[in-house]
């Protein structure tokens, strides 16, 4: 739906079916997966980046703690939240833009389903976000890697704060 290949759910889930029945139901699985290494690449280094950040915040709030025992740690507890989200959205955003841009893929697909903007078809999950992360790089520049980088962390960090 994000990408506009279906104007519907209602039409996205018929494409599915059409495949399945048409091209077998591994290939219409395999549609459902296209984008899994991407999102890996993207959320492993976001939640190392956020639980190191937070912890080491943890850390310095509670020798502030020890030191004046009145404190009350939880009440900037989503503060540390809100800003470890922030630093680990802001820092992700383009392996964020690379995973939307593999997953949102739908001309030159290759047997497996893995696609890229480049033409070039893939064998590998890697090799096609490798080369989506390279075409990128080459036709739009390096600051297209942070497109949309705001409105990421505007939405993850009250989400994180919540954590």
């Amino acid at each position: 739906l994000q990408a506009g290949v279906y104007p519907s759910s209602r039409a996205a889930i018929r494409g599915v079916i059409h495949v399945a029945r048409h091209r077998g139901v591994m290939r219409a699985l395999s549609y459902s997966y296209r984008g899994l290494f991407a999102q890996i690449a993207r959320d492993v280094p976001y939640a190392v980046i956020f639980f190191v950040l937070f912890e080491a915040l943890n850390a310095e709030s509670l020798q502030s703690i020890l030191r004046s025992p009145f404190r009350s740690p939880s009440k900037s507890t989503w503060l540390r939240g809100a800003v470890s989200g922030s630093v680990a959205t802001f820092l992700t955003t383009p392996l964020d833009v690379i995973k939307t841009r593999v997953m949102a893929q739908q001309p030159n697909t290759n047997a497996l389903g893995i696609g890229c903007s480049s033409g070039q078809l893939r064998t590998s999950a890697v090799s096609a976000w490798l080369s989506e992360a390279s075409f990128l790089q080459k036709t739009s520049g390096f600051p297209s890697l942070w497109r949309g980088w705001l409105p990421r962390v505007l939405q993850k960090a009250p989400a994180s704060a919540i954590y």
